[in-house]
Parts: C-alpha cells; sequence; structure tokens
C-alpha cells in the first residue's frame, strides 16, 4: 500500500517513515553524493540478504482497499456465535459465573433488611466483594477450550475454591438475615403479652434486643427479665412447642395450609447409558390443588 500511495519510491523512503532509527542523517564533510541528499539507510539495512530489501522487492503496489483484509470482522463474529451455540448449560454457568454471584449478591444488599442487619455484616460484604474481585480475574475452562484444547490450569482448581466460598458466604449472609427476620417477627411484631401502656416502650427495648441477638458471640441479657416484655415473649413461645396441652389463642395453626416438596437427582437419560444429567420435581399440595411441575435433562453428546 506504501508503493501504491508514492508512486516511484524506494525502501529509502518506506524506511525513512517507519523506521527512523535505520535512517542515518549525513555529517558534515560527507559525500552527499554517496549518501544522499538527506542521509541514507543504516549499515543493517545495507547488509547482503537484509530481509527488508527482500521484502520490498516482491511487494506489489497495491492499494490498501484492494488487499485481503488481516482481520475479517465478520468472520470473527461468526467464530463467536459458533462458540455460544455449541456451548452446553453448564460451560454457559461457568463463563457467566462471577456475574450471577455478583448479581445475588447485589440481591441481598438492595434487600431492606439487610440495611437493618448492616451493622454486623458490613465485614461479611467487604469479604465478598473481595472474592468476587478475584474470581473474575480467573480463566475457566470454557473460555479457552475453543483455541487451547482440553487443558489443565491452575486457574481452574483456584476459580473452584473461590467460587464455594462466595456460595459459602452469601448462605451466610442470608442466614443472618432469615434469622434476623424471625427474631424480629417474634419479638418486634408479636407484642400481645406486653400491657397497652408499655407498647411503645417495649417496641424500642424488642428493637434493641433483637439486634443483640444477632451478634455473634455475644451474652445476650434479658431486659426485665421474666417480668419483661422480652421474657413474657420467650415464655409464650416455650408454650407454643405444645399446642395439643397448651393452646395459644394466636398460636400457629395445627396443620400446615400448603406443603411443598423439592426432589432433586441425577439421572442418565434418555438411554440407560446415557450420562447421569441433574432433573427437579417440584410437588405442591394445598386445598383444592395439586401442582407438580418437572425440569429435566438430556445427554445430547450420544443421541
Amino acid at each position: 500500500s506504501f508503493k501504491a500511495a508514492n508512486p516511484g519510491c524506494e525502501l529509502a523512503d518506506f524506511v525513512r517513515w517507519h523506521s527512523p532509527r535505520d535512517w542515518t542523517e549525513h555529517s558534515e564533510g560527507e559525500d552527499k553524493e554517496k549518501s544522499g541528499a538527506g542521509g541514507g539507510l543504516s549499515a543493517r539495512m545495507k547488509a547482503p540478504g537484509n530481509m527488508w530489501q527482500d521484502l520490498w522487492s516482491q511487494a506489489r503496489a497495491v492499494p490498501a482497499h484492494r488487499q485481503k483484509r488481516l482481520f475479517d470482522e465478520t468472520r470473527e463474529a461468526e467464530k463467536v456465535l459458533q462458540f455460544i451455540t455449541n456451548l452446553g448449560p453448564g460451560e454457559v454457568a461457568q463463563l457467566v459465573l462471577p456475574t450471577i454471584l455478583q448479581a445475588a449478591h447485589l440481591r441481598i444488599l438492595s434487600s431492606e433488611e439487610n440495611l437493618e442487619c448492616l451493622d454486623y455484616l458490613h465485614d461479611l460484604h467487604s469479604e465478598l466483594m473481595r472474592l468476587i474481585t478475584s474470581l473474575s480475574k480467573l480463566q475457566c475452562p470454557p473460555e479457552i477450550r475453543h483455541y487451547r484444547g482440553n487443558i489443565l490450569l491452575h486457574d481452574f482448581a483456584k476459580r473452584e475454591t473461590l467460587s464455594w466460598q462466595v456460595l459459602e458466604s452469601i448462605a451466610k449472609a442470608e442466614l443472618h438475615i432469615s434469622r434476623f427476620m424471625s427474631l424480629r417477627k417474634k419479638f418486634v411484631y408479636d407484642l400481645s403479652v406486653a400491657e397497652n401502656e408499655e407498647q411503645e416502650d417495649a417496641l424500642s427495648e424488642m428493637e434493641r434486643f433483637v439486634h443483640s441477638l444477632c451478634q455473634e458471640g455475644a451474652e445476650v441479657k434479658v431486659p426485665g427479665a421474666a417480668r419483661g416484655p422480652a421474657g413474657r415473649l420467650i415464655q409464650a413461645i416455650f408454650r407454643e412447642s405444645n399446642q395439643d396441652t397448651d393452646p395459644r389463642p394466636a398460636g400457629l395453626p395445627s396443620t400446615p395450609r400448603t406443603r411443598q416438596f423439592v426432589l432433586r437427582c441425577l439421572a442418565g437419560r434418555p438411554l440407560p447409558s446415557s450420562r447421569p444429567t441433574p432433573q427437579r420435581l417440584y410437588a405442591r399440595f394445598a386445598p383444592h390443588e395439586f401442582r407438580l411441575n418437572g425440569v429435566y435433562t438430556l445427554d445430547r453428546q450420544y443421541l
């Protein structure tokens, strides 16, 4: 393309433009007829058998728009689409695993209950962000298989370890929030044992009591002992444990209204010789309702 854009040019013109270090300016007193009006090629470029000279003599004067493209964006886009199409569900999950885990963490952070538990979950959230950031920098097998084949890297084992650590931390955060919601339901929203004149004081006292219960490794004192609102609620909870002998008017129902079951297993389908793949069955039992939802997978490799 340089030859086509500059008719009559020589190798010296190209070198002076592309590699200025290989162009030597003439010094005072030097014969300009030998070195040229403005200088000449360096000793490396003048050496016999120099690769630049061979390539210059073989290159044809063809404009850039008529040359074969070194990067075909259409072909590369088709390769990407083919790569994504051939991925299995597990491989897609591995590729987007950091994004999925970050979305799960964001869901926990955006919940109202998390904002109330933020004082004793701050360190856990900081650790989660650090783990997810480290996880996003590691490669997974589907990411490199299309150009390097089936190989094993140290990043794979480290990525799996970090993924389990993130899942455990998310489960721990959910457990803290669920525990807080359960205790708040029992001690804050159920103040029927408190007298009318002490409802307002009991509410603030119960809020402090629930937060103290959610803190790990701390011994909790019951304000007012057995005669305070918290103590009376604790006694009511123990009485509710046996509804048959000591029923409470606002107690729990004797039988569940709705029952739900989730069954998971690994089974080879559609043939007995197929690889085990995950299967899931959901069942719901309620008055005048019976529902079954199944999610089944097939081994498509040997169909």
